[in-house]
């Protein structure tokens, strides 16, 4: 019986062995299609002749980046990324403009718009300077005293036609 608990133990510890090495081969396996070297993956897309930020400290900024479905392939220089170039790949020339990764700007203010919200003025679109001071009038008997006025939101001079700030 002693012999019977030596060689289960002892198949107990193969047994585990194998196990831990089984996995972590699987979990290795799972980066080797992956390998940046590996250019038989073709890219969907590929942006070229830009200033990629990288946010690397050796290498701030790369000059091509290849994507396919919703991941990186290769982010390098023309040479290194071109090598994912497919017959299908849609190639896009930058001209030398800058890509900065991860910029969502998806924000509200919650707070300040329902605390304000009917003291606020747009002017996003409004054709005339004539047409914004109407409309500023109107805001205007609408707030309470001693409240202001918010004009806020994406206007410039140049939309209007007079192509003047307003005085």
């Amino acid at each position: 019986m002693n012999n019977y608990q030596k060689l289960q133990r002892r198949d107990f510890f193969k047994l585990a062995l194998a196990a831990g090495l089984s996995t972590y081969l699987l979990d290795r396996g799972k980066s080797w299609g992956q390998n940046p070297a590996d250019t038989s993956i073709k890219a969907d897309l590929i942006l070229h002749n830009a200033l990629i930020a990288t946010q690397n400290d050796q290498r701030s900024f790369a000059e091509a980046l290849a994507i396919t479905g919703n991941r990186f392939l290769a982010v390098g220089t023309e040479k290194e990324v071109m090598a994912y170039r497919g017959d299908n790949t849609r190639i896009v020339n930058l001209n030398r403009r800058t890509v900065i990764p991860g910029i969502n700007d998806s924000h509200t203010h919650l707070i300040r718009g329902g605390l304000n919200y009917n003291m606020e003025l747009r002017w996003d679109g409004v054709p005339s300077l004539a047409d914004a001071l109407r409309m500023l009038k109107e805001q205007a008997a609408r707030t309470p005293a001693p409240q202001w006025v918010r004009v806020i939101g994406g206007w410039s001079e140049f939309q209007f036609a007079e192509r003047r700030m307003p005085t």
